[in-house]
């Protein structure tokens, strides 16, 4: 018999359908209207959203948020801070883009994009030109070496060429202040994962292995019309007690035995926006009917390192200030200090950029020194290895948005270690 976790169960949505916006109410074209506030905000006259081409091939990171579709030939879509959006395009792809809608002024060209991406700008005359890239943030690094050689090389002999600047501050204000409607597409696939994890429980038993979890998980998502939120041969990730590696590793085929910690993370796509969380259980002794004093008090850290990270997630504060007082009540307990961030921001990706919930270390960049704002969505972690004897990990991650007086959990977060009497 399995003893469920205590907390509130989620509703049954509806499974996801092909919907289509109508032109001109798109999200994206709501997005791209958010994108010119902030350049009116940040006093940047113009910005060059995506400088590319075969974008089906590698697409921008703003692709799906600002563009909506795909391009075949070099194109350059412009959001200015006043007037209509621009898209300069190849004559092929001016319908696809036309369909979503967001740029009222699309310009088809045939020979090359130089002359009427310096007719666009002469129109403008920005002081200001932002292009997406970033040493700081990876989902404001768009523009390749190459491109970003063509683009200068297009604006040779105009004064735009030396206008040039860094979107970071705007991409990350972009992707950071999440709309209605994707806090609506974020928490319905946290929904979704919340129901996921109670069939998933509903599993565990001695002999289960990581792969059982990953194909009844996979099995579960198509039934529904969904897909993984990141790579599939770790989506989910399913370490199972002291014997199977930890980390972004693919699920493996070590059987469960029983005084085995099982944490699973795993994330669903709904409608272009993703959840990410983690859930774990331990998988009773034959003559236990609760879980050992190591489990239990590496249990308790983990969740009093949470609270105290959570309860610093306001409005003003930094990203480092948060994980500060999470690491802190992980090191004052005596467990090794987390190699990772307490959080990350979450919407069209399972890690959206825009800022980190991490301490002031090299791989961070300037991420950890953004500011926090309410209507932010973040995925908050933390995982501490069980002792004396270690027995794996405990480990969960639930989802939140950022409120002016707090947070807004998008499902009930896991508060108490799943137990699972063998059978």
């Amino acid at each position: 018999m399995t003893t469920t976790i205590t907390q509130a169960s989620p509703g049954h949505p509806a499974a996801p359908g092909n919907s289509v916006e109508e032109p001109g109410h798109s999200l994206v074209t709501q997005k791209v209207h958010q994108a010119q506030e902030i350049l009116r905000e940040t006093e940047i006259d113009c910005w060059i959203v995506q400088f590319a081409q075969e974008t089906g091939l590698h697409p921008d990171p703003v692709q799906q948020t600002l563009i909506g579709t795909d391009v075949t030939w070099l194109s350059a879509f412009l959001i200015p801070a006043h007037g209509d959006p621009i898209a300069i395009v190849g004559k092929g792809d001016v319908e696809k883009v036309r369909a979503v809608g967001a740029y009222p002024d699309i310009r088809g060209y045939v020979q090359g994009i130089s002359e009427p991406l310096r007719e666009a700008l002469n129109a403008l005359q920005p002081r200001s030109i932002a292009i997406t890239y970033s040493e700081n943030d990876h989902a404001a690094d768009g523009i390749t070496y190459g491109n970003y050689r063509r683009l200068r090389q297009a604006l040779k002999g105009t004064p735009y060429v030396d206008h040039l600047i860094s979107a970071e501050d705007i991409v990350q204000r972009v992707r950071g202040r999440k709309l209605p409607e994707e806090v609506r597409r974020i928490r319905q696939a946290c929904v979704f994962t919340a129901q996921l994890f109670d069939e998933i429980q509903g599993l565990l038993r001695p002999g289960v292995t990581g792969l059982h979890i990953l194909d009844f998980a996979h099995a579960w998502m198509r039934e529904r019309n969904l897909q993984p939120a990141w790579d599939p041969a770790s989506c989910p990730c399913a370490p199972i007690g002291p014997r199977s590696p930890v980390g972004h590793v693919p699920a493996g085929d070590i059987a469960a035995e029983t005084g085995d910690l099982i944490f699973c993370d795993v994330g669903v796509v709904f409608e272009g926006y993703r959840s990410d969380m983690q859930r774990t259980w331990y998988l009773l002794r034959p003559d236990e009917d609760h879980p050992p004093a190591n489990i239990q008090i590496a249990w308790d850290t983990l969740m009093s390192a949470v609270k105290a990270g959570v309860k610093q997630l306001r409005p003003g504060k930094r990203g480092w200030q948060v994980d500060a007082a999470a690491r802190r009540a992980i090191r004052n307990a005596g467990y090794p200090e987390p190699e990772f961030a307490f959080g990350h921001h979450l919407g069209a990706n399972a890690h959206d950029g825009a800022g980190v919930l991490g301490p002031r270390w090299e791989r961070y960049g300037k991420a950890p020194q953004y500011l926090i704002e309410a209507s932010q969505v973040y995925a908050v972690e933390y995982a501490i290895p069980s002792s004396h004897p270690y027995q794996g990990w405990v480990s969960v991650e639930d989802d939140l948005q950022v409120t002016s007086n707090g947070v807004d959990w998008m499902v009930p977060p896991q508060r108490a270690l799943g137990v699972v009497h063998a059978r």
